[in-house]
Order: C-alpha cells, then structure tokens, then sequence
C-alpha cells in the first residue's frame, strides 16, 4: 500500500515569496490561492484568479490531458504528475510552462508552475521508505524560496538546508553539511568574528524557552570564510509528543539591502531635508524605523535620537500645530491616502521654522500602517509666500493710494478681467456682470466714447493705445482717466491679449492747477525761492532768483504735468554741496552744510544769514530759510530755500560802526524800523516806525513801553522777552509776530535784536531792526493753506465737508479690526436723500448741493466726537458709530431723521431722509456688513421712506421705526 502524503498548508509568507509559481486547487480543480508570481505571469491580480477553474487558463487541446493529471493526483495522494502546457495572458500571448502536480491535503492539489527555460527545482529524493522531514510540499515550498531556511537540533548541529541556504552560506550541497555544529561552520557570530556563547545565542534562546524570537540584525560567515550581514527569524520545531526536538532557522542576505541603504543615507544627506519611515501600530503606539540624517536639519536631533524615540521630534512641534499633525495622521490612517502638512518645529538652533511634510502611507498585514516621506524645512517659502501676499495686498492698497487700476483682457476666452480700482474709478462695484467692453465704455463719457471705442478696436487688430478721457459715473460725477494698454501676439503674430492700466487723473488736474497758482505766487515774490530734490539737484528757481544769479528766463511753463519741473537754465551740478559752492562764497557754504542743513534736516526749517554771489561776482549778504519736507515714511521728499538780500540792513549795521552820524542817515533812508536802546531808554528809532507801527517817534521817546501796545497780546510776552537786554549778554533774539495798528490793519514784524558792546567790551546797549513780513508771511500761510486744502482733498468731501468714502472705508476697517481684538460693538447708519432728484430737477443742481451741505450738517451736530459722517456716494452718506449696539445707532439714526425732516429747506421746503441700521457681527466681512446695513435702507425706501429700518441678526430681516410726513 502506498502511503498517503501529509497534508500541508503553505506558510503565507512563503507562498508569497515563492521564487516560483504556486497554485493551491480545490478538489474541484478551481484556484483557491495564487502566489503573486504566478499572477504577474498571466497579468491579473492573483485576487481574481480565485474560483476560475486551472483548465480555463490552458489551450482547450491540454484540457483533458490536464484534468486525466489532477484526477489521478487526487486519487492517488503519493502520486505526482509534470506537464508541458500553454498558459493564456491577458495579452493574449501563450506561455511555455512545466506544472508539477501534487497532493495538497482534503483531495486538492498544489500546483507548482515553473516557466519553460528555467532550470528545474533541485530535486534529492529520499531512499526508498524515507521521507524528508519537512514533508512532500514543505519540501517543494523550501526549494523555491529564495531566502535561506535550515533547521537544527538540541545540540545545534545542521537536520536540513534548503537550496537558498546552501547557496547564501557557500555549501556545495546539503549533503557537505548536515550533521555538522553549525556554529562551528557557518553561522552566526559578533562583527569581530568570535562566536556567541550559547546564552546569548537567540536559537540557544529559543531551544530553552520554546518561543520564537522577533527578527534581528545579525552576520553569518560563509564556507569561504566571508562574513555577510543578514536578518534572522528563529522559531522552534516541535516533536510528535510535545517536545522540543530542534530549531528552524530562517534568513535573508541584507548585504544588497544594507548597500541600497548606505547609498540612500549618502544621497539623503544631500537632500534638504528628512527621509523617514513613521509606523503606526493597531495598539497606537508608532515609531520611526528609519531617519536619514537630514532630521538634524528639520528637528534639530540625531537621526538615531528620531529613531530611539519619536516623541522627541513631536516634543519640538509647536502647541498650536501638534494637534492639526496629529489629525492629520488619523485621517491618513482612516482614508488610507497620502499624508501632506505644514507645521511650525522649535529648532535649537534656527529657532522656530516651518516644516513640510509629505508622505504614502502603506497597509502592512499585521495592521499597522508605514508611512514613506520626506520633512522639508520651507521657511524660506513660507517666507517668499508670506511676502507674496504682502506684496499682493500692498498692490492693492497702491493701487488705491495711486488711483491707478489694471486690466487684462484674453481675447480668445472674450473674458475681461479687472482690479477693485478700475471699478472704483469706473463708478461701478464688482457684480455677476462681470467686466466687458460694452459695460467700459458704456462708463465713458459720451463725447469721448466714439475716440475709445476706435482707438480699442484698433488694440483688437494689434496696436497699442494711450488714451485721456472722460468717465461718467452713475453719481453724475466726472473722473479725468488715463488709460494704457499694451498687446500680447500669439505664435502666429496675432493679438491674444491686451494689458492695461487706467489711472484716475480727476485729483492730480486739480493738483495740476494748484501747482500752476502757486508757481505764479513764486514767480511773482521779490526773494529767491529754489527748490531741490531728495539729492539736492535744484528742480526750480524764480525769476528773482534767475536774475540774482544771471541765470536765464524760466520756460513759460516751469511745471509740465508729463515731465515734471522744466530745469533747462538751471545748473546743472548734481548733489546739494555742488549747488551751495556755485551760488555761495566758502564761508557762507560752510555754514549752510555744516549748520544749516543738519538742522533742517532734523527740524524741518532753519532760518540764518549767509551770502551769495551774485551775477556780477559780488558778495550780497541775505537772509535764507530751508524747509525739509518729508513724505509719509519720514524720507525727505523736498528741500526748499528762501532768500532775501540784507545788503540795506548789513549796510545800516556796518556804518552803525563806523560812524554815529553816518548810521544815523542811513537808518533814516531805510525802509526797516531800526532802534537803539540802553536798558529801558530809547536812544534812537529810526523814521519807518511811524510807518510800520502806526505810532509817533516822539511819544515813543517819551513812553517807551508803548512799543509794545500794538503787539498781539498772544506775541507780547515773546516779544517783550527779546528786547529785554541783560549786562553782560552776547546774544540777541528774534520774534515773528503780529501788529494791531491803530488804524486796524493787521501786520506780520519779524524783530530781531542785537547786543551793542562799547569799545571795553562790555554789553551796555541793544539795537533791533523790524522788517514788515506781512506779504512773505500772506505767501507761507497761502501755501500751508494750499497743503491744508490738498490734504483735505485727500480725506473729506468737498461739497459737504463729510470723510470721503475711500478714508470712511479705511476708518471702517480699522473699527471692524479693533471689535474683532477686543470684542467691542460698533454699528453703521446709511442714509440718503428721499426724492433727491426732484431737487435738482426743480430748484437745479446749486440748491441740491445746498441742501446735502445742509443734511450733512444738521446730521454730524447730532454725532459725537468720535462718530464719523461720510459721504457714500451722490446723496448716500453713512455714519459709523463705534461702542454702539444696533440698538443704540436705531436711537442715534431716529434723531438725525426728525431733526432733518423738522428743518426747513430755504427754497426747498421740507426734506426727509430714510436710514438703514445694522451692527457688526464678529467674524462678519465688511461686505456682508455692508450688504446688510444697505438691504435695511432700501427697504426704507420701500416701505414708504422718511423711517429707519433696522437690519435683523437673524436672516437680514429688518425692523422699521416709521417717521411722520413721510413722502
């Protein structure tokens, strides 16, 4: 009787890793498992496979003989059958195989497929009435492994080795070995080649304890007498009665793994940044089972710190980011899909960084789940990218400062793309419209329209344009726009295109007209005025100043607005110090650098006397002012000067000098008020004091301190101070001040006094010279009044004096970012005029504009001081009221709307306003707030007008507190 063939269920791993193809059959002759190898052969997933019956995977004319093959197998369990068939791919390609059949327990069938060319598993049959201890399919299993497997016993010596093994340690066969030590032979021992002792050998280990050990890193020597690293599992073998008779050794050779790694961790360490492998158990406990170096880099720790322990690199995450990474790795987990985020790491050394990580997460068969990434240090990004939107909102805001818009316009899409402030300086906001050419010119004004449109259509055909026109925005206002535009050509040379700025031009006209009015001012004064830039090279000089110095006559235009200042006559030194050596004698120039200029530049103004150099060479005395004037960010924008020749004063005080007599006809001749004093007398007052001051000579003789009667009594104290002259005083002073006539006219003196020494030195006297600066000082507060007014442009409404809505807009975002800081309410009020038109339609456009300065104003008396009214638009205005709840702004909107309906119009009549209220929401947009507070007013005006209507906090409902006499 032939004996039956033990039944033997295939390790899973090994079936896996089977160098060759397996196939588990059911008695059926239908797949029940299918090693990868054998899947990858007919190209499909070895998942699929299962339940197809084998002889469906062969030519039809090998079935039978295939299926003659199983049954007697299958009948005849120590019976074993090789064939030669044809496998159908999925590519339709035959493949040559040899299939060995044998029995595989409960009449299936284990089927071993080796493709036809490759040598044939190394068969050593035992004798006859023997059986190889690991059995008939255990026996093919080892065969075909590629990693070493060999068993030993209670003594340590080789039972068996399968071909793998014999091969990795160096053995001819396993005939050469078996019965021998094994630790005397082969295998394993320390780096240095002395071999363990047998307590700390892990088979030792496992012989004693009976249980298996987890894989470790070990060397085994070949036959030859080389060592190789490997990874050892050991696992004991268990005896017919319970008995531990031996050891099964398995092991892989990590010298190509080892290798593979030892070039990974070069190349890593070129990498900015970690390689890592994270491992997550199903119990939640994880572990780095690889870093490359790169993690000093990222975390500021030791690769093998990483690895020892992975909470020293959680540990160096910031607070606020540990939860998100630690989300982020649960929903990596339960999605099974690749792991990507950013996190700020506390680095030692760097400080705190930002850290990018990204990597694939792997479903191992024990459950837990291996990541493979990369942790990158992007500070540097994250940087460029913060920078990039700083840029982005800078732009922005630029572009609103600068009144200057873009647009682009991609002709084969016909889509039109343009900034927040070409739709401000259209009149128009951003809705489902969208931009388009027929709602641009549709803004432009009507005697300009049919020039744009040309000039555009010919853009359409490839030409560039530069346009200045007129902008009619639905308020009725007009904007001056000037408008580029630049065209991009495809690879054929045709437009696919166009790229433009627009820029609002309506302030800088105006700006334009001062600039002229004030030139004529400059040109018109007898005293040199020059301006120079930030590096000093001089941009304007008036025609005093031309002649002073035989420069030529001014261009008719000194001021052109595409070009800016006209220099031509003008030197052409570059750099401040040049300019001053030109027009100064040396000593005069040291003073101005070396005094002068450090003054002004850390005041703003410096006032001396110095000296210039006429036509004519001559030095002429003057007295000269240097205004520094700095722009928003403190840098010097202009340097101004201001001279006015003293050769008539300088002259005066020279011959006070030489001769008693002579100074006193030449202060006679002179238009200045000259005075000389000795304590409290009056010696001498020269005859332009009646002139100037209004007062006799005679009684000021005689009553001395009548000087002062006339001085402003604001300026008296200051001006009483600089006269005063002490003993033994060197210094003099200087007074700007005003003057009441008795005949009422009003002037501006500018006094200044000297100490007088007698001939031993010492200060005993005083003399004062006051010149009428009435018009220089008419000139200085015209054009503090023309910066005043620009400045004023700038942030408030002409007409009604109300914050304009570009600074009501900047006033309203910074309220909304300090309720968000610190939690305080504020609330918006909008309201316009009812029936606004019919004004301007019946009593025209100057009363309307009577009647908004009149709303403006009895509405803002009604405000507190740090409310704010703003004009909206047209006859829209809001009011923001910050530290307001919705209800108290109802209480504050109710007031304005009876005071205003109450008042009375001259002309008009009657005038009544409907209001919308609503409050801030924290977290809300400005838009959505916005949005709300004008949804209320609308509906004002809806529900019958003169009332206010409070926007709801539920769903933009809103409630109405109704006004009487409403139209």
């Amino acid at each position: 009787m032939i004996p039956q063939a033990e039944t033997v269920t295939p390790e899973p791993d090994a079936f896996a890793r089977a160098a060759v193809g397996l196939v588990v059959l059911d008695a059926a002759g239908r797949i029940d498992r299918a090693n990868p190898r054998f899947a990858a052969w007919l190209g499909r997933p070895a998942g699929d496979l299962v339940g197809c019956p084998l002889g469906e995977l062969v030519r039809p004319v090998e079935r039978e003989r295939l299926e003659e093959a199983l049954r007697e197998v299958r009948h005849d369990g120590a019976a074993e059958r090789d064939l030669q068939l044809r496998l159908a791919t999925e590519d339709d390609d035959a493949l040559a195989v040899r299939v060995t059949l044998t029995r595989g327990g409960h009449e299936g069938v284990l089927a071993t497929v080796q493709r036809t060319g490759e040598p044939p598993l190394p068969e050593d049959p035992p004798a006859a009435g023997e059986h190889h201890p690991t059995g008939v399919l255990e026996g093919r299993l080892l065969q075909s492994l590629e990693e070493g497997v060999f068993g030993v016993d209670r003594g340590g010596r080789y039972t068996f080795l399968n071909p793998a093994a014999c091969r990795l340690l160096g053995f001819a066969s396993e005939a050469q070995v078996l019965g021998r030590d094994s630790h005397a032979t082969s295998h394993h021992s320390h780096l240095d080649g002395s071999p363990y002792p047998h307590e700390e050998c892990p088979i030792h280990r496992v012989l004693r304890s009976g249980e298996p050990v987890e894989a470790w890193e070990d060397t085994f020597w070949r036959a030859d007498g080389s060592p190789f690293p490997v990874r050892v599992y050991a696992a004991p073998l268990w005896g017919v009665h319970g008995a531990i008779e031996g050891v099964v050794v398995s092991f892989q050779d990590e010298t190509v793994r080892q290798e593979r790694e030892g070039r990974l961790a070069k190349a890593a360490r070129n990498l900015p940044g970690a390689i890592f492998q994270y491992r997550q158990y199903p119990d939640g406990h994880a572990v780095f089972p690889y870093a490359s170096d790169g993690a000093q880099q990222v975390f500021g720790v030791s690769a093998e710190q990483v690895m020892r322990d992975p909470a020293v690199a959680f540990s160096r995450v910031h607070d606020d980011d540990l939860v998100q990474v630690q989300a982020s790795i649960a929903a990596s987990v339960r999605e099974m899909q690749p792991w990507h985020v950013r996190f700020r790491v506390r680095h030692p050394a760097n400080g705190w960084i930002w850290v990018e990580g990204r990597s694939t997460p792997e479903a191992l068969t024990d459950g837990s789940v291996l990541w493979h990434g990369v942790m990158i240090d992007i500070s540097e990004r994250m940087a460029a990218e913060q920078a990039l939107r700083e840029r982005e909102r800078e732009l922005s805001e630029a572009q609103a400062m600068a009144h200057v818009g873009s647009w682009v316009w991609e002709l084969a899409e016909d889509r039109m793309y343009w900034s927040d402030e070409v739709y401000r300086i259209l009149g128009q906001t951003r809705d489902e419209q969208g931009a388009s050419l027929q709602r641009f010119l549709d803004a432009v004004h009507p005697d300009d329209r049919a020039r744009v449109d040309a000039a555009v259509r010919a853009g359409l055909e490839g030409e560039p344009y530069d346009l200045h026109f007129r902008v009619q925005c639905p308020h009725g206002a007009e904007r001056q726009v000037h408008l580029r535009a630049a065209v991009e050509l495809d690879e054929h040379g045709r437009p696919s295109r166009l790229v433009g700025t627009g820029q609002d031009l309506t302030e800088w006209f105006e700006l334009e007209e001062n600039q002229r009015r004030l030139i004529d001012i400059l040109e018109g004064t007898p005293d040199v005025v020059a301006m120079h830039d930030p590096d000093g090279a001089m941009l304007f000089m008036n025609a005093a100043g031309r002649h002073l110095f035989g420069l030529p006559e001014a261009p008719a235009e000194p001021w052109c607005s595409g070009t800016g200042w006209d220099t031509r006559g003008l030197p052409g030194e570059e750099g401040l110090e040049a300019t001053v050596h030109r027009f100064q004698p040396p000593w005069a120039a040291r003073r101005t650098l070396e005094e002068a200029m450090p003054v002004a530049l850390r005041d703003g103004v410096w006032e001396g006397e110095t000296a210039v150099v006429d036509r004519d060479g001559r030095e002429v005395p003057v007295s000269q002012v240097i205004v520094v004037r700095r722009d928003d960010r403190g840098e010097v924008s202009q340097i101004s000067t201001i001279i006015r020749d003293i050769s008539g004063r300088k002259a005066i005080e020279d011959a006070l000098r030489e001769s008693e007599t002579r100074f006193l006809q030449l202060a006679s001749s002179v238009e200045e008020v000259f005075w000389l004093r000795e304590e409290d007398r009056l010696l001498y007052v020269n005859p332009a004091f009646d002139a100037l001051w209004g007062l006799s000579r005679e009684r000021l003789y005689a009553e001395p301190e009548a000087l002062l009667g006339p001085v402003h009594a604001d300026d008296r104290a200051h001006v009483a101070d600089v006269i005063r002259t002490q003993t033994g005083r060197r210094t003099g002073g200087e007074e700007t001040f005003r003057l009441l006539r008795p005949d009422g006219d009003v002037r501006w003196v500018r006094l200044r006094c000297y100490p007088v020494a007698d001939v031993e030195g010492n200060v005993t006297r005083s003399a004062a010279t006051a010149v009428d600066v009435t018009e220089l000082k008419h000139t200085q507060q015209q054009l503090e009044h023309a910066n005043a007014e620009l400045e004023r442009q700038a942030f408030f409404d002409r007409l009604t004096g109300a914050a304009n809505r570009r600074y009501f807009e900047s006033l309203l975002d910074r309220e909304a970012e300090r309720a968000e800081r610190y939690g305080t309410p504020f609330a918006l009020v909008m309201f316009d005029l009812d029936h606004f038109k019919r004004v301007n339609d019946t009593w025209g456009h100057d009363t309307g504009d009577v009647v908004l300065q009149e709303v403006a104003r009895i509405a803002d008396e009604r405000l507190r001081e740090p409310d704010v009214l703003g004009r909206w638009g047209g006859e829209e205005f809001m009011i923001l009221l910050p530290g307001d709840s919705v209800a108290q702004a109802g209480v504050a909107a109710e007031a304005v709307r009876a005071r205003v309906a109450e008042h009375g119009f001259p002309q008009v009549g009657q005038v009544t306003i409907s209001l919308g209220v609503a409050g801030h929401r924290p977290g809300e947009p400005r838009k959505e707030l916005l949005r709300r507070v004008d949804e209320a007013l609308y509906r004002a005006k809806r529900e019958g007008r003169n009332r206010v209507v409070m926007a709801g906090d539920g769903f933009d409902t809103a409630d109405g507190c109704t006004g009487h006499g409403a139209e």
